[in-house]
């Protein structure tokens, strides 16, 4: 927060990124230090106007876009792959048990109510995987209510599914190959059971032809054998990790062009999916500058940018941007209040013709510190790290790149 007693003086970016290079290099290092945290110098603020990098009308022209299809979301009461085989995991592992917000919301009822509720909140189990990346869950609605505070299954419930549903529906359709699947839950799980305590579970190919029988199947041998809470279950379908994959040009007809065969690489019939089911498909678009300029989104702007991606009237685009919104969050750039990415859940009233479900803007460099540890999706040093001298090894403010022209987008 700038200090009001001192005069105030405004900066690009350029030229605050001048100054602290100098105040560095000459071995000033308190200054340094004093001034890219506070912005004071010579007894004044430093204010940085990141809107003077804006990018102007006439440099329009100088930027690329491109569109990707990110991921592929679906819950329908079949296994809608095709023409590819599943690997089918007989007991389930916990890690593969949905535990995290993929930002859809599922109607249904069961006994105790009527509910929408967060897709990770329903209790659910990992089925199996097909291709590199991508996943089918089990989602039991009929177990979920007000009072139930886990998504996993009790161990009762996995014997349950596995022993009066699972195995009998693999045995079916495995024929004469399923007479070496585990008899029983203990017996895999004690064979499974590693000297070093880990578990080696094991799985079983169930064969792209026997895919469009195996859900009424299993629902059949379910509520035969009495496991009510399992007669509704359906599945959620997960592609994930295919970024760059189906890169096209911005316009109907590739993007038509690039779903059919996104979709198709991945065992998917678009034909079949607006049939059936609740289906979400993440797309990506990629803004770019032919001069290599490094961008960013500014932050006054962000009601504009959803104004015209959610194709909403400027009210509700306002109203969704605004920090009173519980569904807004913004994720500055380098600590510049005024550059700064999003995301959005528009919720109904903002949703538009797309139904969009979860917006979000943001970095590409973000991939650059991209890691998965301690629940953060980024990599991080803890204070007490750097107090102790226990942080990990990283290149030192000397060995960074001297480049620090930026650009804002409105």
């Amino acid at each position: 927060m700038a200090d009001p007693k001192l005069p105030v003086d405004t900066l690009t970016l350029e030229e605050f990124c001048d100054v602290a290079h100098e105040l560095h290099e000459s071995n000033r290092t308190e200054d340094f230090v004093n001034f890219v945290l506070t912005g004071i110098w010579l007894k004044r603020q430093t204010n940085v106007d990141v809107y003077r990098n804006r990018i102007e009308d006439e440099d329009v022209e100088t930027l690329r876009i491109s569109r990707d299809y990110d991921s592929v979301l679906g819950i329908d009461q079949h296994i809608q792959i095709r023409d590819q085989d599943v690997t089918i995991w007989p007991i389930a592992k916990h890690e593969d048990t949905l535990k995290r917000s993929i930002h859809l919301t599922y109607s249904f009822t069961n006994t105790t109510g009527d509910y929408v509720a967060m897709v990770h909140q329903i209790p659910n189990l990992g089925l199996g995987k097909w291709g590199i990346h991508n996943t089918i869950r089990v989602l039991f609605p009929d177990l979920y209510s007000a009072e139930r505070k886990s998504f996993r299954l009790t161990q009762e419930e996995q014997v349950d599914f596995y022993e009066k549903g699972l195995l009998p529906t693999l045995q079916e359709l495995l024929l004469d190959r399923g007479g070496d699947l585990p008899p029983d839950y203990r017996a895999e799980m004690f064979r499974a059971r590693q000297q070093s305590g880990k578990l080696a579970l094991g799985t079983r190919i169930l064969p792209a032809d026997r895919l469009q029988d195996f859900g009424d199947t299993l629902r059949r041998y379910l509520a035969g054998n009495g496991v009510q809470w399992a007669e509704n279950l359906v599945f959620l379908h997960e592609i994930r990790g295919v970024k760059n994959t189906s890169r096209h040009q911005f316009d109907f007809a590739n993007a038509d062009a690039a779903l059919d065969d996104f979709l198709a690489k991945n065992g998917l019939q678009l034909y079949s999916l607006q049939e059936t089911g609740q289906w979400y498909v993440d797309v990506g678009a990629e803004i770019s500058s032919s001069q290599h300029r490094c961008m960013a989104w500014r932050t006054d702007q962000h009601h504009t940018l959803a104004k015209q991606v959610l194709q909403i009237s400027n009210e509700n685009a306002v109203r969704i941007t605004q920090l009173s919104s519980s569904k807004y969050y913004r994720d500055p750039a380098s600590h510049l209040i005024g550059a700064s990415g999003f995301r959005i859940t528009p919720g109904v009233r903002a949703e538009g013709c797309f139904k969009v479900q979860y917006f979000q803007a943001y970095l590409t460099d973000k991939s650059i510190t991209s890691v998965k540890e301690a629940n953060k999706f980024g990599k991080f040093i803890t204070p007490e790290q750097l107090l102790k001298g226990k942080a990990p090894s990283a290149s030192s403010i000397s060995e960074m790149p001297n480049d620090h022209t930026s650009d804002f987008t409105e």
